[in-house]
């Protein structure tokens, strides 16, 4: 994982496993998640973060995981739950904003989804 590591997230669909990061307390680079072959581990693409709160005391994702629609959800602690497309065009919307959260973020660490497909 490129630097600064400290992968949180990972999710495997088809052929691609998904990492996280980076989260850690004081690591205010951008999040991202980047995209591996499952067979031969090369890299294959990476899709930054377009949502964070500049005034956060840090950026990251603390889970991802697959949707029934095919789509990769994601918790910024500073946002909410993030959808990813996985397009060329790194389409993303928030799916569900958290409320204020306290300084250190709302700090969720999963993301689970039922049969009927509810988050």
């Amino acid at each position: 994982m490129p630097a600064p590591g400290y992968p949180e997230g990972i999710a495997i669909r088809g052929k691609h496993v998904y990492v996280a990061g980076p989260t850690a307390f004081g690591i205010t680079a951008l999040a991202v998640i980047w995209r591996y072959n499952l067979e031969s581990g090369a890299f294959t693409g990476q899709f930054p973060i377009t949502f964070s709160n500049p005034n956060a005391s840090m950026r990251g994702l603390s889970c991802i995981t697959f949707g029934p629609d095919g789509k990769l959800y994601a918790i910024e602690p500073f946002v909410g739950v993030i959808r990813l497309n996985l397009d060329a065009a790194n389409t993303q919307q928030i799916y569900s904003a958290f409320p204020p959260p306290p300084p250190t973020g709302a700090l969720p660490n999963d993301l689970a989804f039922d049969n009927d497909g509810r988050l």
